[in-house]
Formats: C-alpha cells, structure tokens, sequence
C-alpha cells in the first residue's frame, strides 16, 4: 500500500491552495474541496481527519497524525496556517515557498505549526507580510536540522 498514491486515487490533486488539505512528499496538493463530488470550487471542504478512509485501524484525529508522521504537510488556508511533523522533502520546501508567498499576498503573513510524532504543537511562529519567504524557509529548515525529525 501506498498511502499517497491511494490518497490520490481517492481525493485527486489541485493547483489552488485555497482547495488543498496537505502538501505531499512529491510536492502535489491534495484536493479538499470535494469538487468532484459536487464541493465548490475554490474553498478546502473536507477535515483534515478524513484522511481516516486511507487506514483500516484509524480514525479521526490518529489518522490525521499518522498520514503526517508519513509525511503530508497539512494546509490550512482560510487561516493561513500550516502544520508540519517531519522534515519536509525538497518538492515540499518548493511547494511551501510558493504557498508563504501566497499567503503573503492574500492574507497578510502566514502561521507555522510544527507538531510531534504524537500530534503534539512543539513549535509555532507567526510571520506578518513583512516577512520575508526566506525568513520562514529558514526556520523550518534550523527546526528539522537541530531535531532531526525524518
């Protein structure tokens, strides 16, 4: 089993952010708007949790950690937020590059969680418009260098 190639199959990948629920290690967004089942355009429509349909023995809030534990980068656009538990793969600091300039642009600043292996927020940081991508780009990388976090 292959869990992104699964949640692919199942939810399909977007361009829009505003649509997105998680960056994967390849760098694509997973689809959350539910357009193909009648969601809108342009709005996340699903929790983050529904990546529970992806495990057999998870639900809710543990299926959310795992599917990060593995890798997905959640997005959290309508409050400029993201959540990251593992050092995030070179297509994933591309993807994020473009989605702080995003939020610069759109919504003023952006908010970074960085979570544990068991869910728990360990880090946190908000950065306002001023902020530059790098600074935020600069951070993630200090934090997953000094905890090692794979």
């Amino acid at each position: 089993m292959n869990t992104f190639r699964d949640a692919i199959d199942i939810y399909g990948t977007t361009q829009d952010f505003r649509e997105a629920g998680y960056i994967l290690p390849d760098g694509s967004l997973l689809d959350f708007s539910e357009k193909k089942n009648g969601g809108e355009k342009g709005q996340r429509s699903l929790d983050h949790r529904d990546v529970q349909r992806l495990y057999g023995n998870l639900r809710g809030t543990d299926a959310l950690i795992q599917f990060m534990n593995e890798g997905g980068i959640r997005l959290m656009p309508e409050s400029e937020g993201v959540d990251i538990s593992v050092r995030p793969t070179p297509e994933q600091y591309d993807k994020l590059i473009h989605y702080v300039r995003y939020s610069n642009h759109c919504n003023g600043g952006v908010h970074v969680d960085i979570s544990d292996s068991k869910g728990n927020r360990v880090a946190t940081a908000s950065y306002e418009r001023e902020s530059s991508v790098g600074e935020v780009i600069t951070a993630l990388r200090l934090h997953f260098s000094r905890n090692c976090r794979q």
